[in-house]
């Protein structure tokens, strides 16, 4: 009898200690008079539900692979590593210029410089009056340039004149300056031996070389020929 009741307590105590693990509590059954316990059929059920669950939560290689998140299949990538090289810009080409930097600027000559107008005549009346063919040939009626309107920078001289006038002349240098020697293929001593180029400006004969004589603006230069050393010219 004594026995029977501490088989029962010890039944009782393991059926405590399941419920306290939070199972339920198997169904025991008392089988033989000397007192061994045997597992009841709900113990083996329990048993193999246990068995069954660790089957059941086990998932294939292909299903656990694809449950795992990419953040985890892959290794953490530290901040070091992604931290970038700091950029630098490139570097800008001097700009080219046509002029060195130490040399000076070359300022371009005045567009506009001051002008005057000069008006310009060429004659030989005397030597065709005289009869002179060479001088009749030139011009039959003695005038080889009527007056004609010449602009000249400032402070240009009668020599300057006569090289804008576009007439066929020549010039020679002498002690006093230059003089011409011919105008127009009319040479000097060509109509006798006293005979030769003068100007006047403004109808008075200067009596100096014409790249000595300097022109104002609205002066009359005339070139005239002389057959006796400007005797003949009035």
């Amino acid at each position: 009898m004594k026995k029977e009741v501490l088989c029962l307590v010890c039944l009782l105590l393991i059926s405590g200690l399941l419920a306290g693990c939070g199972k339920k509590p198997a169904d025991t059954a008392v089988t033989s008079s000397a007192g061994a316990s045997v597992l009841t059929d709900s113990a083996a059920e329990s048993s193999s539900a246990d068995a069954d669950t660790s089957i059941d939560t086990s998932l294939p290689a292909s299903q656990a692979d694809s449950s795992v998140s990419p953040a985890a299949s892959s290794p953490a990538t530290s901040s070091s590593s992604r931290r970038e090289e700091p950029s630098v810009p490139p570097a800008v080409p001097e700009p080219v210029t046509d002029q060195p930097p130490d040399q000076p600027v070359s300022q371009p000559d005045d567009p506009d410089p001051a002008r005057i107008a000069v008006t310009l005549s060429v004659d030989c009346r005397t030597a065709v009056e005289a009869g002179w063919a060479d001088a009749v040939e030139i011009a039959a009626d003695g005038v080889i340039l009527s007056d004609t309107q010449v602009l000249l920078e400032e402070g240009a001289t009668v020599y300057d004149l006569l090289l804008h006038s576009g007439l066929d002349v020549e010039i020679s240098s002498g002690l006093l300056g230059r003089y011409v020697k011919e105008i127009q293929f009319l040479q000097e001593k060509q109509c006798g031996g006293a005979s030769g180029w003068m100007y006047s400006v403004n109808g008075v004969f200067p009596g100096k070389a014409m790249d000595k004589y300097k022109l104002k603006d609205g002066d009359a230069v005339a070139w005239r020929y002389t057959c006796q050393n400007g005797s003949d010219l009035q």
